[in-house]
């Protein structure tokens, strides 16, 4: 299995994919109240689910954050 911890996620699906190993899930973690990500998004975390499958974990690098309004 491909080490592809901390590859952009478009490049560690190349490498994956050149591999034989299918994609089976991707997740994404945010921070809490954040509404919508943007800029690269980077591979964290891969999880081995059978031979030849695996799960990514994935963070993107900017995140918008609706801001509370104070009365």
């Amino acid at each position: 299995m491909p080490d592809v911890i901390g590859l952009e996620v478009g490049e560690a699906l190349e490498v994956l994919a050149k591999c034989g190993v299918t994609v089976v899930k991707e997740a994404a973690t945010k921070p809490p109240g954040a509404v919508a990500c943007s800029g690269e998004a980077r591979v964290l975390r891969s999880k081995v689910k059978v031979p030849n499958e695996v799960e990514l974990l994935i963070a993107c690098r900017d995140f918008t954050i609706p801001r509370k309004e104070v009365e």
